[in-house]
């Protein structure tokens, strides 16, 4: 059993698999969800891919002179094993 936060009040958690977590994430508004996320892909401790400023003006202008296609968010999930 432990004890975390819900919008500023301490609660008791008592969730042992990833199932009953992401039932309960999925319940929390948009924000406090979207904090979650940042602070669950923070803490995997992965070497990341940074992209700088440059690098996101040139992918743009790709997209606008349709040098690349997009991929719809159906494609992205079914590309990543969600869907």
């Amino acid at each position: 059993m432990s004890f975390a936060p819900l919008n500023g009040v301490w609660h008791v958690c008592d969730m042992s698999t990833v199932a009953e977590i992401r039932e309960e994430a999925a319940k929390l508004p948009q924000g406090e969800r979207a904090e979650l996320a940042a602070f669950l892909l923070d803490s995997l401790e992965i070497e990341g891919h940074s992209v700088d400023d440059a690098e996101v003006e040139r992918r743009s202008k790709e997209m606008i002179n349709g040098d690349v296609q997009g991929l719809s968010w159906e494609q992205v999930k079914t590309d990543c094993g969600r869907n």
